[in-house]
């Protein structure tokens, strides 16, 4: 079953009245009476309100996963936008043939010299997911984007290129519109429905990539995936 990807409701606005429909004031009534031969300026200020409170009190339409929709022909089961670090995953498992699909989007990227991972760790624990992480791992330098797989050992890592301990196939990265997506093909083992997950996100320095920072979007980043609800 899809995840439920939320918007916001608590900034919802009544365009006709300019005030959040959570928290709405009690308006006061507009004296009718005439002051000087003039209407009170009040009530322009209510139309200017009225006209131009979606520029003013609306939050933009994020691209959420259940409304994103690739460019090219792939079609995901599965969605769920993740907590940290403006990130979205789109899959589809099979778990009888363990052949699990993915697109990883990882948005906000605003330069370039940076890399993005997205990564399964069969083995780990939500509280040390990082040492045995088998890593989709891509890299954004002068406008183009190459991707490679990289298992992680330990904490040490400068991701390299090797092996994942499953096989991957149809590795690609694409970068348009501040947003890296990393596709593949994952082959897993054991027929397991849920499995630890976690993404980062650093920059480059001449070809290798740099440690993450150690804010809390970064070192939260991960959690157990559940496959197949």
């Amino acid at each position: 079953m899809r995840d439920t990807c939320w918007i916001d409701q608590k900034s919802r606005v009544d365009y006709a009245t300019g005030y959040n429909s959570t928290s709405r004031q009690q308006r006061r009534p507009m004296a009718m009476r005439i002051m000087d031969g003039r209407r009170p300026k009040e009530k322009k200020f209510y139309r200017l309100a009225s006209l131009f409170s979606p520029l003013c009190f609306s939050r933009p339409l994020l691209k959420t996963a259940p409304n994103y929709t690739f460019n090219s022909s792939r079609v995901f089961s599965r969605c769920r936008d993740l907590p940290h670090l403006s990130s979205h995953l789109h899959w589809t498992f099979n778990q009888s043939t363990g052949q699990l699909d993915i697109a990883y989007r990882h948005g906000g990227i605003n330069s370039t010299n940076k890399w993005v991972a997205w990564a399964l760790n069969p083995t780990g624990s939500v509280s040390a997911a990082m040492p045995g992480a088998q890593a989709l791992v891509a890299i954004l330098q002068n406008g183009t984007t190459r991707a490679y797989t990289s298992p992680i050992s330990s904490y040490a890592t400068s991701l390299q290129a090797g092996n994942l301990s499953f096989p991957v196939s149809g590795l690609a990265a694409t970068y348009q519109n501040r947003e890296i997506i990393i596709f593949a093909t994952l082959t897993l083992n054991g027929g397991a429905s849920s499995m630890i997950h976690t993404w980062q996100e650093g920059v480059v320095s001449g070809s290798t990539p740099q440690a993450h920072s150690m804010s809390s979007d970064n070192t939260n980043a991960k959690e157990t995936l559940n496959l197949v609800d």
